[in-house]
């Protein structure tokens, strides 16, 4: 019966030097490793996710209630906590399908609503970004804003509003 062989302790505390001068001489990569322990601990201990995704909710039935009492065809695409906004029955697909969303619309809005001091992506084919930051009253800034940028631009003519097809 053979016995197992016990670790060496020079070549344990060999191989833990070894480790922390990797780490220390990585502090990127251990920086990353913090965030990523960081966030895993915030999403276990708190329901940031489920809050977000109910904001980008309200806030998207709030953006549909603006434009269908205008009549203005638009879609979302993408998760609540992240939606494009585009002014077409259907949300594109590709390059093509953007061309042919009334783009012009959405770019004259955003100015509006930076005016308003509403922070929105200024192009069309990025998304809305939310946070847990977010609070209700941010959403009725952002709604009352939403509805003065889309009046202001369907008003000035939307940098050549058009309907999409």
């Amino acid at each position: 019966m053979s016995r197992a062989a016990r670790p060496d302790p020079s070549e344990a505390a060999l191989d833990a030097a070894r480790a922390r001068s990797a780490l220390l001489g990585r502090p990127g990569f251990l920086m990353r490793r913090l965030h990523q322990i960081h966030t895993a601990l915030f999403l276990e201990e708190t329901d940031a996710l489920e809050r977000i995704a109910d904001y980008g909710t309200r806030l998207r039935k709030g953006m549909t209630a603006v434009l269908q009492a205008r009549g203005i065809p638009h879609s979302f695409v993408g998760h609540p906590s992240m939606s494009g906004l585009y002014f077409a029955h259907e949300p594109p697909r590709n390059y093509r399908d953007w061309k042919r969303s009334d783009y012009s619309f959405y770019d004259a809005m955003a100015r509006v609503l930076h005016d308003e001091r509403i922070l929105c992506e200024p192009d069309s084919r990025e998304p809305w970004f939310v946070s847990a930051a977010h609070d209700d009253s941010c959403l009725a800034d952002t709604m009352r804003a939403f509805e003065i940028a889309v009046d202001e631009t369907l008003r000035t003519g939307g940098a050549g509003h058009r309907r999409p097809a």
